[in-house]
């Protein structure tokens, strides 16, 4: 970090090393604003280790912020997807680079999250009407250690896609950090994070994105 941005306030430390999360703020009501100002702590703490995080330090909780209403900050990102093997609800093994050739959606989200349940039927009805040939998904239930709840959730709305219990946060850090809900991220065919959106995923956005990805 320079030695202007350390003389900067917390969130504008934040904004400049993590662009475009301040966003998510402005967007959120008064009485969420400690927890942005929380979250850019933590986030700062973790970052200014070049790399390095001090165990000591701990992780931003994904229960700090809970996006409403249809605040959504989409970013554009870069980087090799992670090597990856979970376990679903129903006992399967999943390779996160098994759906190479495909557009891959990795949505995190929470039975406690009430934006995270008004979006999982666009993602189911997004997962039906694209298809399996062009687009995979995948949930990731965070922070949530009752797997009966998550499965009664999984079986209430119909999710056709694998879902995986994500109870230590190791998968959420795993792709970069999850911290908002919720959060979903856009893997393209050659296995690349493209897309970080945090808030609730606009369908018609996602519609946009996978078919460029997927264009010949």
């Amino acid at each position: 970090m320079g030695a202007g941005q350390s003389n900067l306030p917390v969130e504008g430390r934040f904004n400049a090393q993590f662009p475009g999360m301040m966003r998510i703020a402005s967007a959120l009501s008064g009485a969420f604003r400690p927890a942005v100002v929380l979250l850019a702590t933590l986030a700062l703490a973790a970052a200014s280790g070049c790399g390095r995080r001090d165990p000591r330090t701990p992780r931003p909780d994904p229960r700090a912020i809970i996006l409403g209403s249809d605040a959504t900050v989409e970013t554009v990102v870069s980087y090799p997807a992670p090597e990856l093997t979970v376990r679903t609800l129903g006992g399967d093994e999943l390779e996160v680079g098994s759906f190479r050739g495909r557009v891959l959606l990795v949505n995190f989200w929470a039975t406690w999250c009430g934006p995270c349940l008004r979006e999982l039927p666009e993602l189911v009805h997004l997962s039906r009407d694209v298809g399996p040939e062009r687009l995979a998904v995948v949930g990731v239930a965070v922070h949530d250690p009752d797997s009966a709840g998550v499965g009664s959730t999984v079986e209430d709305l119909g999710v056709p896609y694998p879902v995986v219990l994500d109870a230590t946060g190791h998968i959420a850090e795993a792709f970069g950090g999850v911290f908002v809900m919720p959060t979903t991220f856009v893997v393209s065919p050659d296995g690349n994070v493209v897309r970080r959106i945090s808030g609730l995923a606009r369908p018609d956005s996602l519609r946009a994105v996978i078919g460029r990805l997927t264009a010949p």
